[in-house]
């Protein structure tokens, strides 16, 4: 059984800090992974070492591209955009929030 919480904290995430608007990805695989009990889905690109965090917006966007196989979704390629979305934490809006297009 996998610690969720060491799983989680030595797992690197990219962050919209990292990533310029319109930037194009090819998915390398998904993954299902769990954090604090819960399954989180991910995805992991060519090249690049962090770990992209799905949402539920984003995911469904992933589904209505390339489908609900996710076996079918390696070498796909993707941009992501930035959106105005609420901070999860804060209830705020931010307007760094990454989406797929």
């Amino acid at each position: 059984m996998i610690d969720s919480t060491k799983y989680y904290s030595d797992k690197k995430f990219l962050k919209a800090t990292q990533v310029k608007e319109g930037t194009e990805f090819t998915i390398e695989s998904f993954e299902e992974i769990t954090m604090s009990g819960r399954v989180k889905p991910v995805l992991h690109f060519k090249g690049v070492d962090e770990t992209f965090s799905l949402n539920r917006t984003n995911l469904l966007k992933l589904i209505q591209k390339f489908g609900k196989d996710e076996a079918k979704w390696p070498g796909k390629k993707i941009k992501l955009i930035f959106d105005v979305a609420n901070n999860p934490q804060t209830g705020q809006p931010t307007d760094r929030a990454m989406r797929i297009a």
